[in-house]
């Protein structure tokens, strides 16, 4: 089987693009390797896959379906530029294919050879309609594509385009930390930015044994699911109810939720600089909840010295929930858990807080003890293999 592989915005990247071509084919590689051998060719704006004949496209199709960077790609037929060698091939695989109307998309890499784009597909509508009476031609809409490329001295042909999920290959933009709470926000929060070519390890805070372990199963499950789209990666479990409780007995009830959120940002800031992280990854988005306003946003990122990204600060939940949909995380966030800020929850949060106000309300805390017995408390598990 050959599949061939297109990309789009790494074609964009001057100097730097064979870099992001071969991050792109080692997490190809990783991706259908478990599927049999696999070779890759890279060829000029597309790489060539081979695998075994007796691999199913369907297990394929679903590989790829995550590996960022792609635009799309297809199963395709690779021939000799010739061209009644490719008449000879559409005669025998398009009597397969239902159709009434066509298209033909030739596009030509090699100036030299002696027929343009167009007249190949002139050449090409002619043939379909000669040997298929009653088809018709239709650019706009058609029932059928044939796509032709010629690459060097060579034909790639394919009837099918398969949608890859864009961005950029994971890998080639460094690594973060995600705060993964087990919710539906967090997961797509980190899949954004592993689709814009981040890495991450995932931070999850949880209450046990004041909370079910509920909580820890989700995230366990959530991590794995996104593993396909990054590989493999780790995730840092931080028991938080000891914590939660000095909070409750040493500030004010109203700024709670905000002092568990500045500790957690503290302790996710400290899990990165081990990993040599360059950002934090949260899944707020603006005014969703009370903790989310922007002056609530902005007393937790006081106390933090990286940045901290939020890349679903704009959307509203329907986009969320349809993004989960799509990558296939939304059945397991929608079960239910004890989220451990739901935990010693206060009955009114603030939602106008601001830096001073919190580090008054901090003032009975001994925040670098808390911080460094929290992490002690922290265990680490792999998920995927070693990361």
């Amino acid at each position: 089987m050959q599949v061939v592989l297109h990309y789009a915005e790494l074609g964009l990247k001057g100097k730097n693009r064979p870099y992001f071509e071969i991050r792109l084919s080692e997490n190809v590689k990783r991706l259908l390797s478990p599927l049999g051998a696999v070779r890759l060719h890279r060829q000029p704006g597309r790489i060539l896959v081979e695998l075994p004949e007796t691999v199913r496209w369907e297990d394929v199709r679903s590989r790829l379906s995550c590996a960022c960077g792609l635009s799309y790609f297809a199963r395709v037929h690779v021939l000799p530029a010739d061209m009644d060698r490719l008449e000879a091939l559409l005669a025998a695989e398009l009597p397969a294919l239902s159709f009434r109307s066509f298209a033909c998309r030739c596009r030509r890499m090699n100036k030299e050879y002696p027929l343009t784009s167009e007249q190949m597909n002139r050449r090409l509508g002619a043939f379909v309609q000669q040997r298929f009476p009653g088809t018709t031609v239709d650019l706009d809409a058609p029932d059928l594509e044939i796509f032709v490329e010629l690459v060097n001295k060579v034909f790639y042909a394919y009837f099918r385009k398969e949608p890859g999920p864009g961005g950029l290959p994971a890998g080639t933009a460094g690594r973060v930390v995600t705060l993964l709470s087990g919710g539906i926000d967090s997961p797509i929060a980190a899949w954004r930015m592993i689709r814009r070519g981040c890495r991450t390890s995932f931070v999850h805070f949880h209450s046990m044994p004041f909370t079910s372990q509920a909580s820890l199963d989700k995230v366990r499950e959530l991590a794995q699911k996104l593993e396909p789209w990054q590989g493999p990666a780790r995730l840092h479990l931080v028991p938080f109810g000891p914590l939660q409780q000095e909070i409750v007995t040493g500030a004010p009830q109203e700024y709670r939720v905000i002092l568990y959120r500045r500790f957690m940002t503290r302790i996710a800031e400290a899990v990165a600089r081990r990993e040599d992280a360059h950002a934090l990854v949260t899944g707020d988005s603006l005014g969703q909840v009370a903790s989310q306003t922007l002056t609530n946003l902005e007393t937790v990122n006081s106390v933090a010295t990286l940045p901290v990204l939020r890349p679903l600060i704009g959307m509203d939940k329907q986009e969320i929930i349809d993004a989960a949909r799509r990558i296939g995380t939304f059945d397991t966030s929608a079960l239910p858990h004890d989220d451990c800020c739901s935990f010693l929850m206060p009955r009114s949060p603030a939602t106008a807080s601001s830096p001073e106000k919190a580090a008054e309300a901090e003032k009975g805390l001994d925040v670098a003890r808390l911080v460094k017995e929290a992490l002690a408390r922290a265990t680490e598990e792999r998920i995927g293999g070693g990361a």
